[in-house]
């Protein structure tokens, strides 16, 4: 299929304005959407003495900076890169763009290039299609099987369905997920519990 049979879209929740005043420069049918983020400072810590410990600014390593990949369908790539110039003035650091295709057998050379400097890999959104999640899942057992150890943080929605089967709302993509990751040998998994400090302005739900 060519990218012209590939559309972007997204879809936002209604219970916070996401609306911005500011204009798509990829697609004039876009819409830019604005989230509030916050970064509280760490605790105060005191010395033996009951002194406070004061926190310093530290110095940015030019060589630390992000990776962020995606499919080159329906202009995801030129979105994503635009998204980084818009808020460029918030980065420290150096972010690169490269494209991943899960589907894909091998791992592209820019990114098996890299990965010995990749401590940890974040995913999100990835599980809502069984053929989908067969290659995601097949892309993480590549990227770990590579040294060093590294860690991989999956971020999902349980999404789900009334179906006619189990005449009851199941979350089948999940649940397959699930199946999936099992098949995985030599990888140690655990469940991150959702009690940590909130910082994206968003709704957080159990199904998270």
């Amino acid at each position: 299929m060519d990218d012209e049979d590939y559309t972007v879209s997204s879809e936002l929740y209604q219970e916070y304005d996401y609306t911005s005043s500011s204009k798509p420069t990829v697609n004039k049918a876009n819409a830019v959407s604005k989230f509030k983020f916050k970064h509280p400072p760490p605790p105060a810590k005191t010395d033996s003495d009951g002194d406070f410990i004061v926190s310093r600014k530290k110095s940015a390593n030019k060589k630390v900076g992000i990776i962020e990949i995606d499919v080159d369908k329906g202009g995801l790539l030129q979105l994503i890169e635009s998204n980084i110039l818009r808020n460029k003035h918030l980065t420290k650091h150096p972010i690169t763009v490269l494209e991943l295709d899960f589907t894909s057998q091998v791992l592209p050379r820019e990114i098996v290039a890299t990965l010995a400097k990749i401590p940890i890999v974040i995913a999100a959104d990835v599980i809502y299609d069984d053929v989908i999640t067969e290659a995601f899942v097949r892309t993480v057992a590549h990227v770990l099987s590579k040294p060093p150890k590294r860690s991989v943080y999956i971020a999902l929605e349980k999404r789900y369905v009334f179906t006619i089967a189990d005449c009851d709302a199941v979350a089948p993509c999940y649940e397959y997920y699930m199946e999936c990751l099992q098949k995985l040998e030599n990888v140690h998994m655990e469940e991150v519990p959702l009690n940590f400090p909130q910082y994206f302005h968003y709704e957080r739900v159990k199904e998270l």
